[in-house]
């Protein structure tokens, strides 16, 4: 959106500031640019056929935030914790019918009043040149926007909650500011999220940040852990007076400046247009829960590592000759931690064949699999052998040899979500 040339009244100077530090978290891009276009302080879609736009965000998807919210969110699930101060020294109206600058009025008058695929370029480049909507009821001041994003995941594996981390960047950024007094300091806990985290970036920690400054002086520190941005904020905040900027507005679309009913229809379709190319939608498995799955929390994040699930393939034996006399009335014992599984007899065999499944479910890697074929007797049941795994992610085929005979056996090791490595204890990013 561009600022035109126009009448302003109810020029009103007034100063709303204090040191105020407000804070929200966002766990998904959408909720975040929900909020980047709180700003707007009216319904911006009014007068626009976006009705049946279905679930989506319409404002902030080419800011500066949304390209980094999203970038972040590729890399890895993030949540993001945004961070805001904002002062409002002036407010002003724009007149019901301003007066349009000489510039923008010409650029009016060459539209055809017929919109199609040949004139639809020419009402794109008045987009691009003049935005969608324009600024009517306008507050002037400061405002500085920090969005930090962390990476969910890795963040709960290593014992951070979401609270935690927000309220330490809450301490943090009030400290460096000034806003507590000088002996104030971090508890062991912050200490730990923030020096040992911000400063490595978002790959190699977990956190990393965008700050946003709108009005005053054009250069603004960026706000880290042992860095001293005070006087540079308190030189920022008396700018503001004479270099204020626009922190809060109500806007129309731009179609109502048009007295020619045709172009102003025409532009309203173009705008309507461009709106639905750029909105951003919004993806419903970011809301989706996974309480009821073991393991994952409501961010569907893995709360302990080395965690998965486990499913055993007991297939056959060859040449058991358990008994001297008759065949091998043979059955196998399966063992995981504390899970346990027994098969059925095959009667009067050497060479039996189960071909059984048995779904573990959800198990924590580390423990041994523990398989035991058994002769069953009338009087008491002889073990022909024992077989011993250790369980590896993937799916592994073994012939195991008994005392008397072989045992063919199949297991498959799965990691919850975001756990790799051989026994799942790595961190693994996953959008």
């Amino acid at each position: 959106m561009q600022k035109l040339p126009s009448a302003v009244l109810d020029w009103r100077p007034f100063s709303r500031c204090s040191k105020q530090l407000s804070s929200a978290l966002h766990h998904s891009v959408d909720s975040l640019m929900k909020s980047s276009t709180s700003l707007i302080n009216n319904n911006w879609e009014m007068d626009l056929s976006l009705d049946d736009i279905g679930k989506a965000i319409l404002g902030g998807s080419r800011s500066d935030i949304a390209k980094f919210a999203q970038s972040q969110n590729a890399m890895d699930k993030a949540t993001f914790a945004l961070h805001e101060i904002s002062c409002t020294y002036y407010s002003y109206r724009v007149t019901d019918q301003p007066e349009l600058s000489t510039e923008f009025s010409k650029h009016l008058q060459r539209l055809p009043t017929q919109y199609n695929e040949v004139t639809k370029s020419m009402y794109r480049r008045t987009i691009d040149t003049y935005g969608t909507h324009y600024i009517r009821q306008v507050h002037l001041g400061g405002r500085v926007r920090r969005v930090t994003a962390f990476r969910t995941c890795l963040a709960t594996l290593k014992g951070f909650s979401e609270t935690e981390i927000k309220n330490c960047l809450n301490i943090e950024l009030k400290m460096t500011l000034g806003f507590l007094p000088a002996n104030a300091s971090l508890s062991n806990k912050c200490s730990q999220i923030l020096k040992d985290n911000m400063s490595i970036g978002f790959y190699r920690g977990f956190m990393t940040h965008k700050i946003e400054v709108l009005g005053g002086e054009k250069y603004f520190p960026d706000l880290v852990l042992n860095q001293s941005p005070a006087e540079a904020y308190s030189n920022w905040m008396i700018s503001l007076h004479d270099n204020p900027d626009v922190i809060s507005y109500a806007i129309f679309p731009l179609h109502h400046l048009v007295d020619d009913p045709d172009v102003s229809a025409n532009l309203k379709s173009a705008i309507t247009e461009y709106i639905e190319e750029n909105m951003l939608s919004v993806n419903d498995k970011e809301n989706q829960g996974c309480s009821q799955t073991p393991n994952l929390d409501h961010n569907c994040c893995p709360m302990r590592a080395g965690r998965g699930k486990l499913a055993v393939l007991v297939q056959r034996a060859a040449g058991l000759k358990a008994d001297l006399f008759t065949r091998t009335d043979g059955y196998v014992k399966v063992w995981y931690n504390l899970m346990y599984e027994e098969t059925e007899v095959v009667m009067d065999n050497n060479d039996p064949e189960w071909n059984i499944s048995y779904d573990f479910g959800s198990m924590e890697f580390g423990h041994e699999l523990i398989f035991e074929v058994w002769d069953s007797d009338v009087i008491y049941n002889d073990m022909v052998g024992r077989c011993v795994v250790s369980p590896e992610r993937g799916t592994h085929s073994h012939s195991c040899k008994l005392k008397k005979g072989i045992l063919y056996f199949t297991y498959s090791a799965s990691c919850d979500a975001h756990l790799t490595g051989p026994r799942c204890s790595r961190y693994s990013p996953q959008t």
